[in-house]
């Protein structure tokens, strides 16, 4: 018996790319597409863009990264909206940071446009929380429609041909591909798993952002820190399927490289890290030892968690098949 130890399958990051875009369409359709049309429909917005055509004051109050009340201007105030405001006669208290300016001596058109960004913020306001609360029953009744079956089988075709390669380099005799129906409840499997993960997370962050709505009312209905929100919140949300693409697209290349190389009899295989700073101590420690696939090590021992490469928690390990060949 000749022992041979095999190239191993790597999870390349082009796997997961295209199950990434469509959970963040998802989050984009679902929550965050909706929420900022409501802004941009009240006049609000939501990235921080210039228009020459108004003044650097009215702009300011538009978009309400400043704001008047009871004689007084406060907020974010640049150059431009500075000298604007002096010119109108504004005093600046530069201990307060403000400028004062009796409502009366406002030009007629500032008037309007407080009076108009009041009622907007306050309009925008009210039917964002409409929303969240009409998106929250929505989440936990509909399905989300997400589909995979395309980045699956592209996975399936990148893990196959690398699969193949590792015996090609042995002058091992290659198996059949999977069957298509086997291929069929993987794609459906993968997407049982992340449509619960995906709603999950939906049903967690609503809550949340709801309650950082109603926060910005009590401090006084900011629409340019409303705006700041949704934007943060869906910088969140694109994170998260990120992570959500990665990690179940380790699983299902660690699931494979196992029933694979079992099924031309591999028992054992050798644990291999990145040997980078990113390897947590624990998967260190199994650099280069040799387990079998039915009894992997454990890969956190604050838990006694046990995996094999790939299936943990953010895990980017590899196993090298071992296979004990008859010689001829």
């Amino acid at each position: 018996m000749v022992q041979v130890i095999l190239a191993p399958i790597s999870q390349k990051d082009e796997l997961h790319r295209g199950v990434q875009e469509e959970i963040v369409r998802y989050f984009e359709e679902a929550i965050f597409g909706p929420l900022l049309a409501i802004l941009n429909e009240a006049g609000i917005e939501t990235t921080k863009r210039e228009n020459a055509s108004i003044n650097a004051v009215m702009r300011g109050l538009r978009n309400r990264t400043i704001w008047y009340a009871d004689g007084v201007f406060t907020g974010n105030f640049n150059s431009s909206v500075s000298r604007e405001l002096r010119e109108m006669g504004a005093r600046h208290d530069a201990k307060l940071r403000i400028f004062k300016l009796a409502s009366n001596k406002l030009p007629m058109d500032l008037r309007l446009t407080i009076a108009e960004s009041d009622a907007a913020a306050r309009d925008a306001t009210k039917r964002i929380l409409e929303a969240l609360n009409e998106m929250e029953q929505n989440i936990a009744q509909a399905e989300t429609g997400v589909r995979f079956e395309a980045p699956v089988e592209n996975m399936l075709g990148d893990l196959q041909m690398q699969f193949k390669d590792t015996l090609v380099q042995k002058g091992i005799d290659v198996p059949p591909d999977l069957a298509p129906v086997t291929r069929e409840q993987i794609a459906k499997q993968y997407t049982l798993n992340l449509d619960l993960y995906i709603k999950d997370f939906a049903k967690e962050r609503i809550p949340i952002l709801r309650q950082k709505v109603q926060d910005n009312i009590f401090a006084g209905s900011r629409t340019d820190k409303l705006a700041r929100v949704i934007e943060a919140e869906f910088g969140v949300s694109k994170r998260k399927a990120a992570f959500l693409a990665e990690q179940e697209t380790s699983i299902l290349v660690a699931k494979y490289r196992e029933s694979r190389y079992k099924r031309i009899g591999s028992q054992r295989y050798v644990w291999m890290t990145g040997r980078d700073g990113r390897v947590r101590p624990d998967h260190a420690a199994l650099h280069k030892q040799v387990f079998y696939w039915d009894q992997p090590p454990v890969t956190n021992k604050a838990t006694g968690a046990r995996n094999n490469p790939g299936e943990d928690f953010g895990c980017r390990c590899r196993a090298r098949p071992i296979l004990n060949i008859q010689e001829e």
